[in-house]
């Protein structure tokens, strides 16, 4: 499961609150991206070490507050980046309009797997969500220059270790999943899922 895909789906159904004043775009990539992972207020700006990459606009007119742009920087020195043509969910798309402070926006899949958008911006295009968030056709969002790869533990769910035996949990702790044979992609028994393991059920 693609855990930044669950929050900005979260987003679009009214039950995550993410900054819908115009002018924050970059306040609400960082709440998609802390929601999806459990984090505190502010911390993909310190895994990310934002403040290393600071443009020198941002640090002259903002030194306390970072920019988009500074983000996109971030990403670029780092190596956290992708052509556009391997664009995923989870991934955050940035512009440079404006040219200093930028733009950036999570994208996310729609109902039909097309990649969109989930932005603030003082522009209307695309879905509208309500304040300044929109929801846009990633070929409508213009002016693109850097696609950043997070890592993949922050956007996806981990796959689930399977173990033989029962746990000795509470039943309110269990979850009943299916067990499918990769190779031929037939389910072969169920199991019982407690935090990141399979317990197989015996046949």
């Amino acid at each position: 499961m693609n855990k930044i895909q669950r929050s900005i789906e979260a987003v679009m159904a009214g039950t995550l609150q993410v900054e819908r004043e115009p002018d924050y775009c970059l306040k609400l990539a960082r709440q998609v991206v802390e929601n999806a992972n459990g984090w505190k207020s502010g911390e993909l700006y310190t895994r990310v070490n934002i403040w290393a990459h600071l443009t020198p606009a941002n640090k002259r007119r903002a030194p306390a507050v970072p920019w988009a742009r500074s983000l996109e920087q971030a990403f670029i020195d780092q190596r956290m980046t992708v052509p556009l043509g391997q664009v995923r969910a989870g991934d955050l798309v940035f512009s440079r309009l404006p040219a200093d402070e930028g733009h950036v926006g999570v994208v996310g899949l729609d109902a039909k797997g097309q990649p969109r958008v989930l932005e603030n911006a003082t522009v209307r295009r695309g879905v509208q969500l309500g304040g300044s968030v929109n929801w846009v056709p990633l070929e409508q969002w213009g002016g693109l220059t850097t696609v950043g790869r997070l890592p993949d533990a922050w956007v996806l769910e981990a796959d689930p270790v399977v173990v033989h035996g029962q746990p000795g949990t509470a039943e309110a702790e269990r979850t009943v999943v299916r067990i499918f044979d990769p190779a031929t992609n037939l389910q072969v028994g169920t199991g019982t899922l407690v935090a990141d393991k399979v317990y197989v059920h015996p046949k």
